[in-house]
């Protein structure tokens, strides 16, 4: 191989490696690594360059790329080295439990590149040695005509796919990418044979014959014997267990904010979300001097809920109402569930007067509705206090309690009624 290589155990113990590993990660020629583990080995390197960091930065820094490996089995990852240099390694497992790993330099990659153009002349003669490489590789390496056509494929690019190497010869290099990713394939290919670009690398989607939709690290580079036709050399490194697990990170992230911003029963945002709101509208009404206008809704009754069929009852009743409340209200207004039986609605760009409208088809809307539950009916009101948001208003706590204020007020008068602050 003429790339750096190591042999490891399943417990990551190097078995034996070749002198270019040894020369890359600095090993003395009378040291004896077998039996190490390779963390062990990278640790101290980093240990003899006190200047960079030295185990500091190792524990710091490059121990949680090496954890990494270990949760992503098989994905290749890159480690940084003293010196400014980086490693690329891929690694290949057979099924006795060892692990063939390549350790590519890639610090060394731009000048390796300008090396192989120079050697262009050279590259037939050495034609058998170079498709042996490309046949034992543990990364999916093709070569392809210039017009896209498959000549070759090794083992890892047709297990990439799902399909024997055979399967491939004659296919286009992007009959087997997902469908959107054609037109750019084709594109970036042309490119490259025509010589405006030198080399590409780029994340790519493929469809495995399963059907599954596979992400890979394409690389490729395009050489010539110096006539009209010439050869694309590809890479494709599986990026698709990477790709799942930060997808399922988002998700989850995704899942975690929207959960910190809602109201678990009723789906409504929350009193944390309807506070950012109300701050955005007062910061809104100091920028444009439009007032807005804030409501603060306590049900009516909603006791007798809990009290005559139980809290799965009024907590079904908490959804009816909710959805009832946000079919009459405009899509530009703000709704949220403050807790217990109440609830927060920011009118935006409205006047005491349209404020008092809506909230009094609110008042309508509840009040003569029958919330069914388990064919039991339930009557409710609605009280309301409303107060403006102006630019005048400093404090979102001064805001709501004026609001719920003027609610406590608008019970004692009677209920199912609204008053203003």
């Amino acid at each position: 191989m003429p790339d750096p290589i190591v042999v490891l155990d399943r417990n990551n113990i190097i078995v034996s490696c070749n002198d270019l590993f040894r020369h890359l990660y600095e090993v003395l020629p009378e040291q004896d690594i077998a039996g190490q583990a390779l963390e062990k080995l990278i640790q101290s390197l980093w240990q003899r360059h006190p200047e960079e960091g030295g185990g500091e930065h190792y524990e710091k820094a490059i121990r949680p790329i090496l954890q990494d490996d270990k949760r992503f089995a098989g994905v290749a990852y890159e480690v940084p080295l003293p010196k400014n240099r980086w490693v690329r390694i891929v690694e290949q497992r057979s099924r006795e439990g060892l692990r063939t790993c390549v350790h590519f330099d890639i610090t060394r990659y731009n000048r390796e590149r300008q090396a192989l153009e120079l050697a262009e002349s050279q590259a037939r003669a050495q034609e058998a040695r170079f498709r042996a490489v490309i046949e034992r590789s543990p990364v999916g390496m093709s070569i392809a005509s210039d017009d896209g056509t498959i000549l070759e494929a090794n083992e890892a690019y047709g297990r990439f796919l799902g399909y024997a190497p055979r399967e491939l010869i004659g296919k286009k290099l992007w009959d087997f990418m997902e469908p959107e990713e054609w037109n750019s394939a084709r594109a970036v290919m042309a490119e490259l044979v025509t010589g405006k670009i030198l080399s590409l690398e780029r994340e790519t989607r493929f469809l495995h014959q399963d059907g599954t939709l596979r992400w890979a690290l394409q690389s490729a580079v395009h050489f010539t014997d110096g006539g009209s036709n010439g050869e694309v050399i590809s890479q494709l490194q599986d990026l698709t267990a990477r790709k799942h697990a930060e997808s399922e990170r988002d998700t989850l992230l995704s899942d975690l904010a929207y959960r910190a911003a809602h109201d678990g029963l009723t789906g409504l945002p929350n009193r944390t979300a309807f506070e950012d709101a109300l701050n955005s509208a007062m910061k809104a009404a100091q920028a444009s001097n439009r007032p807005h206008a804030l409501c603060y809704l306590d049900l009516d009754g909603f006791k007798g809920v809990n009290d005559a069929a139980g809290h799965v009852a009024g907590d079904q009743v908490l959804r009816m109402v909710a959805a009832t409340l946000k079919q009459h209200i405009r899509p530009m207004d703000f709704l949220a569930r403050l807790g217990g039986d109440e609830f927060g609605l920011i009118l935006y760009e409205a006047d005491l007067d349209s404020g008092i409208s809506c909230v009094s088809a609110l008042i309508k809307a509840v009040s003569t509705t029958n919330f069914v539950w388990n064919d039991r009916n339930f009557v409710l009101g609605l009280s309301v206090g409303i107060t403006k948001v102006t630019s005048q208003d400093l404090s979102i706590d001064r805001l709501l309690r004026r609001a719920d204020e003027a609610c406590y007020r608008a019970k004692r008068a009677g209920r199912n009624l609204a008053v203003v602050a």
